[in-house]
């Protein structure tokens, strides 16, 4: 990138490109190397197996945050949640269990908030995407409504895009 006065310009080996702004949406990859050099069990993406007391495959080894893959409340399956507050749990999770108090981490929902200007857009859940790819019979519904009462100043409109599982009604995520 390139910032001057006319704004910003992306070089990029397909050509130069002239933005106001530029927003980087790179993804998480965890960095489990030393676990995986010290002999740690890993999935298909790096990160590390933990079980609900978030021990690692060495019963004298801990592991939280970003780098470890956990049960999801949406799936039931492992995966990565890099978020501030499920890392910030497992920390605590880890620390009660090192210190005798048996504490067990129940699976996360993957909540996260973006704010960009003026737009607010939040996740919580699976994902359609998610859904599609374990093979859920699921179906979703968009709702429009206001973000508190309208009657109170300041309600914006919002649109909410509700996942749910067909057969059982069963809420899979919402965005």
């Amino acid at each position: 990138f390139q910032e001057d006065d006319d704004g910003i310009t992306a070089i990029t080996d397909k050509g130069r490109f002239k933005a106001d702004f530029a927003v980087l949406a790179i993804g998480v990859r965890p960095d489990s190397r030393l676990a995986k050099e010290a002999g740690l069990e890993t999935d298909s993406r790096g990160s590390i197996i933990v079980d609900d007391s978030m021990r690692t495959s060495d019963p004298y080894i801990y592991a939280a945050g970003d780098a470890v893959a956990v049960m999801s409340k949406a799936t039931g399956e492992r995966g990565m949640i890099a978020l501030a507050g499920p890392a910030n749990k497992e920390g605590r999770i880890v620390a009660d269990n090192i210190a005798g108090i048996r504490s067990r981490y129940r699976g996360g929902t993957g909540v996260s908030v973006l704010k960009l200007f003026s737009l607010t857009a939040a996740a919580a859940g699976m994902n359609e995407e998610t859904a599609l790819a374990i093979g859920l019979d699921y179906d979703t519904v968009f709702t429009y409504q206001g973000s508190h009462a309208s009657y109170y100043p300041g309600a914006q409109s919002m649109m909410i895009k509700l996942i749910y599982e067909k057969p059982l009604g069963r809420i899979l995520g919402a965005e």
